[in-house]
């Protein structure tokens, strides 16, 4: 029966579409990112047109995420925009978002955690497609075994710093990769009960969040971090193998795995016992309130793209980190790249997908300048938190 009920529904959509085409169908438009696998979209692109005849247009527009709420209530913008989930509640409570009715059955078949970050008061916006967390790899002709922690680290840096080679560096005023070595200390960006944020709790004073801060200082304070450093520099020296490890996202994978030597990959090493908790971003496919082709745009990501052939085709070219999608997941689920991130799901802190997460990443933007300053970590801190809750400062 419910062969036969697919059957019908495919039909239908085939006399839809073939109808559709003959009155001028408008092309499908898809917004993403370069850094996406803007390859593995348009071969699923080609794999849809070729079956419904309807046309569809990849794009990658400059500033995509901030230009979406102003092209899409207009008609400018796309059908389906490729981002991450975070983005959900600035979106969705602007009236911007289509919603998602998932089925039991088809609810089942993603991860939970990739599924429940797109809920956002009580509606599911999108499909989740990957989920990203930050990992450390490692240069395997110059380290060995991966350090577990700080401790190891430490132990490393003295090692190749005699041969005239750097262990771990990373861009310290990069939020992405700096908040987890203060997250290691108890700091958080909201507080959550499940997967619902509160907006008016944060955790930028939390525990002894500050000597996370003090932890930073003193590595730039030992010149382990230059004060002055860019991704581009350092994965360049990554390449050129005079730095042994490096932070990194799943979209750097593929890239890693065609250099000239074997790269490895670990979680990042615990400090003083406790794990550093990366965000965990879940990319997204999500849909477009104000597309005239909200239908269209559905069964494309339903039978195209969250699909096994349509993630492989993604994943082919750009790692999706850990598949959303289950049965996809089942067939990739031996790679140790993904074991390791999959592991590290579990100590990782999920973005927050209410509005006020972009102002977190603003007012972090004004903390990490501040650390070559000689005012005190605490107090750093503290003001950071009195701009990220204005209503709370406030208060008598």
């Amino acid at each position: 029966m419910k062969s036969l009920l697919c059957l019908i529904c495919c039909s239908l959509f085939v006399f839809f579409v073939s109808t559709h085409s003959a009155m001028a169908q408008s092309p499908l438009i898809i917004w993403m990112s370069t850094q996406q696998s803007v390859s593995g979209v348009k071969t699923i692109a080609k794999r849809f047109e070729r079956a419904s005849g309807i046309k569809v247009i990849v794009q990658t527009p400059l500033f995509m995420d901030a230009k979406f709420p102003l092209f899409a209530p207009n008609g400018n913008g796309p059908d389906i925009i490729l981002t991450y989930h975070h983005q959900i509640g600035l979106w969705a409570s602007h009236g911007l978002l289509a919603n998602t009715e998932f089925s039991a059955s088809s609810f089942a078949k993603y991860i939970p955690l990739a599924i429940n970050s797109l809920k956002y008061r009580n509606q599911y916006y999108g499909y989740p497609l990957g989920i990203e967390v930050l990992s450390l790899a490692y240069n395997k002709n110059l380290v060995s075994n991966p350090p577990s922690s700080w401790y190891e680290m430490q132990y490393w840096q003295k090692i190749l710093s005699r041969q005239g080679k750097k262990s771990l560096v990373w861009d310290y005023h990069d939020t992405e990769l700096s908040f987890p070595f203060l997250s290691a200390y108890g700091a958080y960006s909201f507080a959550h009960s499940g997967f619902t944020f509160n907006g008016n709790h944060s955790g930028l004073t939390a525990a002894n969040a500050s000597r996370g801060i003090d932890f930073i200082r003193a590595l730039l304070a030992q010149q382990w971090l230059p004060n002055e450093v860019n991704q581009e520099q350092i994965e360049r020296e990554f390449r050129q193998q005079q730095q042994a490890m490096m932070l990194v996202k799943p979209q750097q994978w593929q890239s890693l795995k065609q250099l000239g030597f074997q790269v490895g990959l670990s979680a990042i090493p615990l400090i003083n016992g406790e794990s550093p908790k990366p965000f965990i971003n879940v990319y997204s496919a999500l849909i477009n309130q104000y597309s005239t082709q909200k239908d269209i745009a559905d069964y494309f990501i339903t039978n195209y793209l969250t699909t096994e052939q349509g993630l492989a085709s993604l994943d082919k070219h750009v790692s999706l980190g850990v598949p959303a999608y289950i049965p996809y997941l089942n067939q990739v689920a031996s790679n140790p790249w993904i074991q390791v991130s999959f592991t590290s799901l579990k100590y990782g802190q999920l973005t927050p997908n209410i509005p006020e997460i972009s102002r977190f990443f603003k007012v972090m933007e004004g903390v990490w300048p501040q650390l070559s300053s000689h005012r005190p970590s605490a107090d750093i801190l503290l003001d950071a938190e009195r701009k990220l809750l204005p209503a709370k400062a406030e208060q008598p």
